[in-house]
């Protein structure tokens, strides 16, 4: 396919090549759990099988979280050994429901093959910290509460 594309003001848009999806994949946990204490903790989320050396991996995220324990733990995501960090919006609120979501760029991860996808934080102080008591909270964390799901969708796309 194609996409029209801009050339700069006072010239024409002309059409480029567009680039292809090649692969989706959503990884979901729905497992209620209490948030341990650390300064570098990651939970992996599952694997990916990256079809080619060339593309690239396009990550969104969207957690959830109950009960506030720390406005600041360098949260993000982590595919093998590569970090890509974001923030997240605190309240004071104990009982405070959180949802964070993150949108990164993965880049080509050094080629195809089977990747591991995780959701963490790692404080830049090294600090010991959690962004929230409980991940994915239920009816037991409060009677108005469905059950909830957190949620990594990759995307291998191609240039």
């Amino acid at each position: 396919g194609q996409v029209l594309t801009s050339t700069g003001a006072g010239s024409p848009p002309a059409f480029q090549a567009a680039g292809k999806l090649l692969k989706a994949t959503s990884l979901v946990n729905t497992t209620r759990a209490a948030l341990s204490t650390s300064a570098d903790y990651w939970l992996s989320f599952g694997t990916v099988s990256k079809i080619s050396a060339t593309s690239s991996l396009i990550v969104s995220s969207s957690v959830s979280g109950f009960n506030n324990y720390s406005g600041v733990t360098g949260m993000g995501i982590r595919i093998d050994s590569t970090y890509r960090y974001g923030t997240y919006t605190y309240s004071a609120a104990s009982n405070a429901n959180r949802s964070w979501s993150g949108q990164f760029d993965f880049g080509t991860m050094g080629g195809s093959g089977t990747k591991t996808v995780y959701w963490g934080w790692k404080p830049a102080n090294g600090v010991a910290s959690k962004p929230w008591l409980i991940l994915n909270p239920t009816a037991s964390d409060d009677d108005r509460y469905q059950s909830t799901r957190s949620t990594i969708t990759v995307w291998e796309v191609e240039a």
